[in-house]
């Protein structure tokens, strides 16, 4: 295990002359400062036409974070199963454990191999499946059941998206940020829905919903310690921090298939190598600085993640269901697939038409449903009347869902690439935490006549954020990672498209 610390803050030997001139086609002593190439000459990659070719030869990129979705779709799971239980501290566990994981995570990245943290999660989620198994009708044994579970996912979640984004292509790096995180924990609540539409019709079984919960963690849990141990690829940056090239070098080979060291390797090499000489002329206190501008939109785009699918939301879309058909069950269905699906059009959008188109989209959309449900359950939740106008609030839920998914896909693309290197897990961090609190104060702090107002200003937030977002979010797709740190540090990006 290396705890060799990051080498930040000085000046390293950078080349002014970047980027590289081209190379002959052969050349001896290329590449003059590794003796690492076990394929020697570099070969030249072959040609790649479309989608399905690039997607197999970048394959071992979603391979090596691969563990993460099935960590993050049982944190999915045990999000939307917050809101099940009357019991308050049941609601809060696993965001509390989820900020815990984060804290830990966020300061130990830096410092080991990311495979181990993968590798601690994925056994953390199957111990909170033993638990959920062997103690299903034991409060105080499902609570520490969804803190372990919380912690598993905020341990992740700062080192899944620096590893996205340091090991991505550039023209896939928005796409693999996005489905692995995003797209994780919407199918996680998607499942659970399906799960708790269909336990809803048989409440005599004797294999609850809260075991099926435990099985399938333990599962998730050792496909992604059998995944983790075989498949994980540490980033090249992390190397190339540490000045350990011929590492570097190797981790790019085994990210792309053929499994031989290309030109292409060699490009990817001095782009990753500008990267790291950029944030190393970047003291600590000038990169919290360059990176404050980011983080402040992208908590507040978070925040929006959170009021999207959290408590309050769910109280309203249950008293509506139940009014409208007496069960509010299999409307679950619609939500939850309609929000995946959401998220799945966006990751197959962000790196052909870019991250910013769908996040405004979206944001208009979800803001102009808000205010038609604010508007439509004023009176209406408290008084149980006018099923018509109840039902039509079924429907802006319905479209609210599906474009929140749109919404939402972006943000994990924007947070694996927007801060410097120095500060980049804990920047990250933070603003896992905020939708975490955000989710905690709409337990604690709120009550179903809160209903409309938390409506209006859900909408007022994805107004501004709309606004917030169209002067000040930069478009990154298919950039490298220096460039999209650049376009970050302006407050308006001279170029949005």
């Amino acid at each position: 295990m290396d705890t060799k610390q990051p080498y930040y803050g000085q000046n390293p030997q950078y080349n002014s002359d970047y980027p590289p001139q081209a190379q002959p086609s052969y050349n001896p002593n290329y590449p003059p400062q590794s003796s690492y190439n076990p394929n020697y000459p570099p070969q030249h990659a072959p040609p790649q036409t479309g989608w399905f070719e690039r997607n197999k030869k970048n394959k071992p990129q979603s391979n090596s974070i691969g563990a993460a979705v099935l960590i993050f779709v049982s944190g999915g799971m045990q999000m939307a199963n917050s809101f099940s239980d009357s019991d308050d501290h049941f609601r809060v566990s696993w965001f509390i454990g989820a900020i815990i994981g984060t804290v830990f995570g966020a300061i130990i990245c830096n410092f080991i191999n990311k495979k181990i943290l993968y590798l601690f999660s994925s056994v953390l989620v199957i111990i909170g499946g033993i638990l959920f198994v062997s103690l299903p009708d034991e409060l105080s044994g499902l609570i520490s059941a969804r803190y372990i579970d919380g912690i598993a996912s905020g341990l992740l979640f700062a080192p899944l998206l620096v590893l996205a984004g340091e090991e991505a292509v550039k023209r896939m790096r928005g796409m693999l940020a996005s489905s692995v995180e995003a797209m994780s924990f919407a199918l996680g609540i998607y499942l659970y829905l399906i799960f708790l539409s269909s336990w809803g019709s048989y409440t005599n079984s004797t294999f609850s919903l809260t075991k099926m919960l435990g099985v399938l963690s333990i599962f998730y849990g050792f496909l992604a310690l059998t995944i983790a141990f075989f498949l994980y690829v540490e980033s090249p940056v992390f190397y190339l921090v540490r000045n350990e090239e011929n590492q570097a070098i190797d981790s790019l080979r085994r990210l792309q298939r053929p499994f031989v060291v290309t030109y292409e390797t060699y490009q990817q090499l001095e782009e990753h190598k500008a990267y790291v000489a950029h944030n190393k002329e970047m003291s600590l206190g000038v990169s919290i600085v360059s990176g404050l501008p980011a983080l402040l939109k992208l908590c507040m785009y978070r925040v929006l993640v959170a009021l999207s699918y959290s408590y309050l939301t769910n109280v309203a879309f249950s008293i509506a269901s139940l009014v409208s058909y007496g069960n509010e069950l299999w409307t679950y269905i619609i939500i939850g697939t309609l929000r995946w699906m959401g998220v799945l059009v966006s990751v197959f959008m962000i790196d052909s038409v870019g991250r910013k188109k769908p996040m405004l989209f979206g944001a208009l959309i979800c803001g102009g449903m808000a205010i038609g449900i604010g508007v439509l359950s004023d009176d209406y939740f408290i008084n149980w009347i006018n099923k018509d106008r109840i039902l039509t609030i079924i429907y802006l839920f319905f479209v609210f869902q599906f474009f929140v998914g749109v919404f939402i896909g972006p943000s994990s693309a924007y947070l694996s690439e927007a801060f410097p290197l120095a500060v980049k897990p804990f920047f990250i961090g933070i603003a896992f935490i905020v939708e975490m609190l955000v989710q905690i104060i709409c337990v604690l702090a709120s009550n179903y006549s809160d209903i409309p107002g938390f409506f209006y200003a859900t909408a007022s937030m994805f107004f501004v954020f709309f606004f917030v977002g169209l002067l000040t979010l930069p478009e990154t797709k298919r950039d490298t990672l220096r460039d999209a740190q650049i376009k970050f540090r302006k407050l308006f990006p001279i170029r949005s498209s």
